[in-house]
């Protein structure tokens, strides 16, 4: 796996926008993930993870997905772990 982690993200839209440049960055395409409209908010000292379906990766068509694991502590700040195959 290729782990991105983030910390200290202060608003849940700049998370989102930092997954968006992290699949762009690593030539990742995932149609799941860019039509996907979060709603509700991520509640303070708790997690919200998710895995979206690849459609290519590197060039190539895949069948991989990227898991997504977003954390946001009680002082209401979010981390961030992206994970993509190899």
């Amino acid at each position: 796996m290729n782990e991105h982690i983030c910390r200290n993200i202060e608003d849940l839209w700049q998370v989102f926008n930092t997954i968006r440049i992290i699949l762009i960055e690593e030539k990742a395409l995932s149609s799941e993930f860019f039509s996907y409209l979060h709603t509700g908010g991520i509640p303070y000292g708790t997690n919200w993870s998710s895995s979206f379906k690849l459609n290519r990766h590197r060039g190539r068509f895949t069948s991989d997905s990227v898991h997504v694991s977003v954390d946001r502590s009680n002082r209401g700040l979010y981390h961030l772990r992206v994970n993509l195959p190899l």
